[in-house]
């Protein structure tokens, strides 16, 4: 055992012994991101992983962000204010943000967004602040709300500059109940904002001269009258299938060619759909959700004209299924040759383009 030594002044003095601090003082460590996870709302998020060293152990620690006002079960709306704070140690360039969400949904009724850094924040409910005392309206009073008394969840986030949520605050429950005061303040900071926006008269004549020089009219098959706008990419492969209708049938066998003899062409339809009528027994095929036969059953060219003279055939189908189908684009064939195998019978549908 040490023996004491003495001061100036006589006083027994213990020599000092410096001890290690216990690892468990050493909290809110930041080390790093962990996610993907789903916040209460069933929204993608990222939430931040931070160690604790306690008892010599490391364990993961959670800061949410705690939410002062509104309550649960308050009354909320336009020009509401929103008080928060975390405990986090947050890097420069983040900033905050409140949305209010339908339960069950992920439409925003309402936000608030500020964009003045530190770990606790008031925000003000349709309201952006970009810089202290320069406030923003991101919320239109005049447009259609729901009706006063509905039940909405209130989400407070602090989001970095990388556009990562670091912290969110749990569903704050609260009724949506306007506050006239509250939406005139709204409706002041829009009478005077300077930001410049909206959609002009000018917008306007734009967007309609994009889609007419992107688009073109396609004819109508059937007897209704008129066209249909297309998009010109579309001219390079017909009408979508799931606009085509089956019209006249015929039956078809042996070798020979077909017309649909209209509007000055000689098939004035977007293609054809065909099915095995009858065929010999005895007929080697495979069996499955398509009957696959061992010969080939029918084969189909479409026949176009050249510009410059002659003709072309721009499809050729060979067929050993007991059906199928074959769309072309503008312009129109001037016939289809078929060749079915013999002993067949073929259904031929024409499909046209009825527009609706």
């Amino acid at each position: 055992m040490d023996s004491p030594e003495s001061t100036p002044g006589g006083l027994p003095v213990r020599p000092l012994k410096l001890r290690q601090a216990p690892l468990g003082w050493v909290f809110g460590h930041w080390l790093a991101w962990h996610g993907p996870n789903t916040d209460g709302i069933g929204r993608l998020t990222y939430t931040t992983t931070r160690f604790c060293v306690a008892q010599r152990k490391l364990s993961s620690c959670s800061m949410p962000v705690i939410v002062e006002t509104p309550a649960q079960g308050e009354a909320f709306g336009p020009g509401m204010f929103i008080r928060a704070s975390t405990q986090s140690v947050l890097p420069v360039g983040h900033h905050w943000d409140a949305l209010l969400f339908q339960p069950g949904t992920q439409d925003t009724l309402i936000d608030a967004i500020s964009f003045v850094e530190g770990q606790s924040v008031e925000m003000i409910a349709g309201v952006r602040q970009v810089h202290p005392g320069q406030r923003e309206p991101i919320f239109s009073p005049q447009l259609a709300q729901p009706a006063t008394g509905g039940e909405y969840e209130l989400h407070v986030r602090v989001i970095s500059a990388q556009s990562t949520i670091l912290d969110t605050s749990g569903p704050i429950g609260v009724v949506w109940k306007p506050d006239p005061w509250g939406t005139a303040y709204v409706q002041s900071l829009a009478a005077t904002s300077t930001v410049q926006g909206g959609f002009t008269e000018t917008d306007r004549t734009t967007i309609n001269a994009s889609l007419t020089a992107v688009t073109s009219a396609l004819p109508l098959t059937t007897s209704l009258p008129g066209v249909a706008n297309v998009g010109l990419e579309q001219l390079q492969k017909g009408p979508p299938v799931d606009f085509l209708s089956e019209g006249e049938n015929l039956l078809l066998t042996g070798r020979s060619s077909i017309t649909r003899a209209s509007g000055g062409t000689g098939v004035y339809a977007y293609g054809g759909r065909w099915s095995i009528e009858s065929a010999p027994p005895g007929l080697g095929k495979l069996d499955g959700q398509a009957v696959l036969y061992e010969q080939r059953i029918a084969q189909f060219l479409v026949i176009k004209n050249r510009l410059g003279g002659g003709q072309y055939a721009s499809d050729l189908v060979d067929s050993h299924y007991d059906n199928g189908e074959i769309t072309w684009p503008v312009p129109f064939p001037v016939r289809i040759d078929f060749d079915i195998l013999p002993g067949v019978t073929v259904r031929w549908r024409w499909l046209l383009f009825l527009g609706q």
